[in-house]
Parts: structure tokens; C-alpha cells; sequence
């Protein structure tokens, strides 16, 4: 099998392909506004998930009150 057939061999074509001079501003920047948008994404979830979770264990009932203490929150 040569390097042309494997996965690998496909994906360093593909790539390749992708920074070439007509083709790299389709690739650039969708690739720029995917970054900008699923970080800033992660970074508002992950500022505020100790807040909801905390917000849904005051829905708990007493006797499930071990999830808290398994949450670290109690």
C-alpha cells in the first residue's frame, strides 16, 4: 500500500489542497469564525456551569442530597 491510499496520505492531500493560493480564504476563514465562535461558546459555558449546577441540586429533594455531596458542593 502506498502513502497516496492511506488516511494519512488522503488528509496531507486534503491539506495541500486547502493552502493553495485560490482556495485558501474559503478555508481561512471559516475555519477563523469556527474557532471565535465554539471558544467563545466553551468559555461562557464553562464560566457558568458551577452556577447551574448548583441552581439544579436546589431542585433536589432531601434524600438526594448525596448528589450534592458527590458534586463537591456541600
Amino acid at each position: 500500500m502506498n502513502k497516496a491510499n492511506t488516511g494519512f496520505g488522503y488528509f496531507m492531500q486534503g491539506f495541500q489542497i486547502a493552502f493553495t493560493p485560490g482556495i485558501r480564504r474559503y478555508v481561512l476563514l471559516p475555519l477563523l469564525a469556527n474557532i471565535i465562535l465554539v471558544g467563545s461558546a466553551m468559555y461562557y459555558l464553562f464560566s457558568n456551569l458551577n452556577a447551574w449546577i448548583e441552581g439544579w441540586l436546589g431542585y433536589l429533594p432531601e434524600f438526594l442530597s448525596c448528589l450534592a455531596i458527590s458534586f463537591g458542593l456541600c
